[in-house]
Protein backbone atom coordinates (compact mmCIF):
# COMPACT_ATOMS: atom_id res chain seq x y z
CA UNK A 1 0.00 0.00 0.00
CA UNK A 2 1.59 3.63 -0.54
CA UNK A 3 1.53 6.76 1.30
CA UNK A 4 -0.73 8.32 -0.86
CA UNK A 5 -3.24 5.61 -0.09
CA UNK A 6 -2.83 5.21 3.40
CA UNK A 7 -2.96 8.99 4.27
CA UNK A 8 -5.95 8.92 1.88
CA UNK A 9 -7.62 6.16 4.02
CA UNK A 10 -6.71 8.15 7.22
CA UNK A 11 -7.83 11.33 6.40
CA UNK A 12 -11.44 9.88 5.33
CA UNK A 13 -11.35 8.50 8.61
CA UNK A 14 -11.22 11.55 10.04
CA UNK A 15 -13.49 13.06 8.04
CA UNK A 16 -16.02 10.47 9.40
CA UNK A 17 -15.26 11.19 13.15
CA UNK A 18 -15.79 14.76 12.85
CA UNK A 19 -19.60 14.08 10.62
CA UNK A 20 -20.34 11.95 13.55
CA UNK A 21 -19.44 14.33 16.11
CA UNK A 22 -21.51 16.54 14.08
CA UNK A 23 -24.24 14.20 13.99
CA UNK A 24 -24.42 13.25 18.06
CA UNK A 25 -23.84 17.05 18.50
CA UNK A 26 -27.06 18.12 16.27
CA UNK A 27 -28.97 15.00 17.86
CA UNK A 28 -28.35 16.08 21.67
CA UNK A 29 -29.38 20.02 20.99
CA UNK A 30 -32.39 18.71 19.11
CA UNK A 31 -33.34 16.12 21.78
CA UNK A 32 -32.68 19.15 24.54
CA UNK A 33 -35.79 20.97 23.35
CA UNK A 34 -35.89 24.65 21.60
CA UNK A 35 -32.49 26.11 21.35
CA UNK A 36 -32.34 30.07 21.75
CA UNK A 37 -30.40 32.38 20.24
CA UNK A 38 -29.28 36.29 21.54
CA UNK A 39 -28.29 38.74 19.26
CA UNK A 40 -24.52 39.68 20.77
CA UNK A 41 -22.96 43.04 20.32
CA UNK A 42 -19.43 43.00 20.20
CA UNK A 43 -19.05 44.82 23.56
CA UNK A 44 -21.14 42.41 24.91
CA UNK A 45 -19.55 39.57 27.83
CA UNK A 46 -20.62 36.56 26.29
CA UNK A 47 -19.08 33.48 28.23
CA UNK A 48 -20.85 29.65 28.90
CA UNK A 49 -21.36 29.99 32.37
CA UNK A 50 -19.96 26.80 34.50
CA UNK A 51 -23.17 26.48 37.07
CA UNK A 52 -25.95 26.18 34.11
CA UNK A 53 -24.09 25.77 31.02
CA UNK A 54 -25.85 28.59 29.01
CA UNK A 55 -23.89 30.79 27.03
CA UNK A 56 -24.98 34.19 27.49
CA UNK A 57 -24.20 37.35 28.14
CA UNK A 58 -22.71 38.00 32.15
CA UNK A 59 -23.45 41.49 33.51
CA UNK A 60 -20.81 43.50 35.09
CA UNK A 61 -20.88 43.59 38.98
CA UNK A 62 -18.87 45.18 41.49
CA UNK A 63 -14.81 44.98 41.35
CA UNK A 64 -14.12 43.10 38.11
CA UNK A 65 -16.75 40.11 38.53
CA UNK A 66 -19.67 39.49 36.60
CA UNK A 67 -23.37 37.91 36.50
CA UNK A 68 -24.65 35.22 34.45
CA UNK A 69 -28.25 36.38 32.60
CA UNK A 70 -29.72 33.05 32.93
CA UNK A 71 -28.70 32.09 36.44
CA UNK A 72 -27.02 34.63 38.38
CA UNK A 73 -24.16 32.55 39.26
CA UNK A 74 -21.10 35.11 39.93
CA UNK A 75 -17.98 34.28 37.53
Amino acid sequence: MSYATEQSQVGAAQESDVDGLLTRYMRELLRGGEVSYQRVDHMDDVRTCLHCGAHVRFNPVDQGWAACSACGQLA
